[in-house]
């Protein structure tokens, strides 16, 4: 098992955390081999959180991450979470959302961060959205045609708690190239990397990774 791991919950995901470590110089890959950070595409949530769980044991990784979605209730995801946690005797550090174990050194050291902002529901696409800092109006133009979209009758339509993630890829579908990634938008730098949430998480990551 690599020493570092990082939990996300899909393929979006690990692209978007992948380009943001390349922008802050963090070194990370997408395969298992002797990195920093091992990001692991675990397929959803719940395979993500299972797999957190699961890694929580002595003589495993050093450091282990999670990155998840608050979706529509930041709260009970959190307490599910501090559940997980509770049980396993982790307490909280000084870093917020960093967390070790009171009863064993040879326990991992962990981390959970909520998206979009260990605070509010939403997604990584509501993040995403924050630190965006380019065509903006194409941005609310997007939105407006989503919710357009939205109050028609169509077949296999998107769930209204996907709304954020139509926005976005309506908007990414939009540029020069459509059908590009939040991660490629990332390594053309369509984000404001000194965006205050942005630095947020990166500096959690380093806090995390001791990097």
């Amino acid at each position: 098992m690599p020493k570092n791991i990082l939990y996300v919950e899909g393929v979006n995901d690990l692209f978007f955390i992948a380009g943001i470590c390349d922008s802050f110089g963090i070194p990370c890959d997408k395969r298992p081999k002797d990195v920093e950070i091992f990001i692991n595409n675990s397929g959803s949530d719940t395979q993500a959180i299972e797999a957190f769980k699961t890694a929580i044991k002595p003589g495993g990784s050093n450091i282990i991450g999670l990155v998840v979605d608050a979706d529509e209730n930041f709260d009970a995801r959190r307490a599910s979470l501090n559940d997980i946690l509770t049980k396993k005797q982790y307490t909280q550090t000084d870093k917020e959302n960093i967390f070790e174990c009171k009863s064993d050194i040879d326990m991992p050291k962990v981390g959970v961060w909520i998206m979009p902002n260990n605070s509010s529901k939403g997604r990584v696409e509501d993040f995403f959205r924050e630190i965006v800092c380019v065509n903006k109006e194409l941005l609310d133009d997007a939105q407006k045609i989503v919710y357009e979209i939205e109050n028609k009758e169509y077949e296999q339509k998107f769930i209204p708690n996907h709304r954020q993630k139509a926005i976005i890829h309506t908007w990414l579908a939009w540029h020069n190239e459509p059908g590009g990634s939040m991660g490629l938008a990332v390594r053309k730098k369509m984000i404001d990397e000194k965006d205050e949430l942005c630095l947020k998480f990166v500096n959690w990551l380093k806090n995390l990774y001791e990097l």
